[in-house]
């Protein structure tokens, strides 16, 4: 399977492109997003968790490095925070 990645003056006429491809036989789907994101953006940290573009590789490199300067904590240390947790949401 292949990929196509096309850029559109104007929303409508995007749509307009959208729904004449989605009429052609050998076309497996077309994704249209309505926003006109005129570039990328660096993605936040709540960014990480929602599924959307991907990260760049200095975007993965960038999460690695904070990944290890990140506190290291035992096992059984987050157990007993996940523990504490689940006790305060059940009260």
């Amino acid at each position: 399977m292949s990929r196509l990645n096309i850029e559109i003056e104007g929303a409508d006429n995007a749509e307009k492109l959208a729904f004449f491809l989605k009429e052609i036989s050998f076309v497996k789907s077309v994704n249209f997003d309505k926003t006109e994101d005129k570039q990328i953006k660096k993605l936040t940290d709540e960014d990480w968790v929602r599924p959307g573009r991907p990260a760049t590789d200095a975007e993965h490199e960038e999460m690695l490095l904070e990944a290890e300067k990140s506190p290291l904590i035992t096992t059984n240390e987050l157990r007993e925070n996940v523990l504490k947790h689940i006790k305060k949401c059940k009260k």
